[in-house]
C-alpha cells in the first residue's frame, strides 16, 4: 500500500514538472514574439520623441506607447521648388562661419531693436547700445518675448542689446580675438544674418556697463532661451566642435521646435544639422513639443540643378500644413512641418467633450421617458 502511494506521488511530481516546463516554454515563446514585435517598431516610417517633460519643461525621448508618431507623409504631398542660389543660404538654421559665410545680403525684414524693448503695458524693460541696432523681425519678436519672460521672473531691467545686425564686428568681439587664437572661427559671422544677438548689462543706478557673463540671476537666459527659439550659440563644452570659445552673451535664433530639440539633446547647431540629415521625407523625425505642437522634420539634399524640389505633406483636404524650409548653407534643406497644433488638440478635446455631454444628456432623457 505504501509502495503504491509512493509511486503515485512520484507520478504527480513528474506531471507537475512537465507542466512547469511547458508553461516556461510558452512564456519564453511569448517574450520572444513581443521582442520581435518591438524590434519591428524601429523600422516604422518615423522616428519619434514624446513630450515627456524634463525638470525644465523640455521634451525628452520616451519609448512609451503614447509617443507621438507622424503619419505616413507620402500619402498626399506636393513639391515646393526653391532656388538654390537664393535659398541655400537663407533660413533660421543656416550655418555661418569662416567656411560657410553669409551671402544673402541685407535681410528684407530688418527692424530696429528699440521698439522691442517694452513689455505689454508699454514699460521699457531693456535698453540698446544704439538705436541703429537692427535685426530680423521674426527674431526680434521672439527676443521681445524672451525679454518679457526674464523681466517677469526677475524684475530686472538691466539687459542691454549691444549687437544684432550691423555688418561689422562689435567691440567685444574685436577684444576677444586674442582669446580665440587657438580657434579659427569668430562669432561675427552670425551677425551678418540678423539672427544673432549679443547682450551686456546696463546698471542705471551706477551708470556702468558690465559684461554679460550669464551667472547669478542671468543664468535664466541659458536655462530658458530655448522656450523662445534661441540657443546659446557658443558654449565652452562645444568649443571643440564650433571652434569658438564659450560666449555667455551670444544667442542665436533658430526658432521652434529646433531650439527645444537642441536643448533637450544637448546639441550645438553643427551637431543638430548632422542629426537632421539622418531623416528623410519617407522616414521623418517626429517630435511633440512642450506646448503640445506636433512636428515632422526631415532633410532634402540640394539638387545639382538650379532648383531643388522639397516635398511637403498635404492634409486630407489637399491643404498644406504649416511648414518651414530652411537652407543649411552647406548642402541642403531642413524641412519642418507642424502636423498638429496645441490649439487643434484643444478643439478636438472640446468636440469630444461636447459629444460626450450630448450623449449623456440623451441617455438621461431616455431614462426620464
Amino acid at each position: 500500500m505504501s509502495s503504491k502511494t509512493a509511486v503515485k506521488h512520484y507520478k504527480y511530481k513528474n506531471i507537475a514538472a512537465a507542466m512547469a516546463i511547458l508553461l516556461i516554454g510558452i512564456l519564453a515563446l511569448s517574450t520572444s514574439c513581443n521582442s520581435n514585435s518591438n524590434g519591428g517598431e524601429k523600422t516604422k516610417p518615423a522616428a519619434s520623441v514624446s513630450s515627456a517633460a524634463k525638470d525644465d519643461g523640455s521634451s525628452v525621448k520616451d519609448e512609451s506607447s503614447e509617443t507621438f508618431q507622424a503619419q505616413k507623409l507620402t500619402r498626399n504631398y506636393k513639391y515646393i521648388s526653391v532656388k538654390n542660389s537664393e535659398s541655400l543660404g537663407s533660413g533660421n538654421l543656416i550655418m555661418l562661419n569662416s567656411t560657410y559665410k553669409y551671402s544673402g545680403g541685407a535681410p528684407s525684414d530688418l527692424d530696429g531693436v528699440y521698439g522691442y524693448l517694452f513689455d505689454k503695458s508699454g514699460a521699457q524693460i531693456g535698453s540698446t547700445s544704439s538705436t541703429q541696432v537692427m535685426g530680423r523681425k521674426e527674431m526680434l519678436k521672439a527676443f521681445n518675448s524672451l525679454l518679457c519672460g526674464f523681466y517677469e521672473d526677475t524684475k530686472l531691467k538691466t539687459i542691454m542689446v549691444s549687437d544684432i545686425y550691423t555688418g561689422s564686428v562689435s567691440d567685444e568681439e574685436e577684444n576677444s580675438k586674442a582669446d580665440n587664437e587657438a580657434h579659427t572661427e569668430k562669432p561675427c559671422f552670425e551677425h551678418d544674418s540678423g539672427l544673432a544677438v549679443d547682450l551686456q548689462l546696463y546698471l542705471a543706478d551706477e551708470g556702468t556697463y558690465p559684461a554679460f557673463d550669464g551667472t547669478g540671476k542671468y543664468t535664466w537666459f541659458s536655462e530658458n532661451c530655448w522656450k523662445y527659439g534661441f540657443i546659446q550659440r557658443y558654449t565652452e563644452s562645444k568649443s571643440a566642435i564650433t571652434r569658438v570659445s564659450g560666449l555667455a552673451n551670444h544667442f542665436r535664433y533658430v526658432g521652434l521646435p529646433h531650439a527645444e530639440i537642441m536643448h533637450a539633446n544637448d546639441l550645438c547647431l553643427e551637431e543638430y544639422l548632422d542629426f537632421i540629415k539622418q531623416y528623410t521625407f519617407k522616414n521623418p523625425y517626429s517630435f511633440e513639443s512642450f506646448n503640445g505642437d506636433c512636428y515632422a522634420l526631415y532633410y532634402t539634399p540640394m539638387s545639382s540643378e538650379k532648383t531643388t524640389n522639397c516635398p511637403v505633406p498635404l492634409n486630407e483636404n489637399d491643404e498644406e500644413y504649416e511648414y518651414e524650409i530652411s537652407g543649411d548653407n552647406i548642402g541642403g534643406y531642413a524641412v519642418c512641418v507642424k502636423l498638429v497644433s496645441s490649439e487643434e488638440k484643444d478643439d478636438k478635446a472640446d468636440d469630444t467633450s461636447s459629444v460626450s455631454d450630448r450623449s449623456s444628456e440623451a441617455s438621461h432623457s431616455e431614462s426620464a421617458d
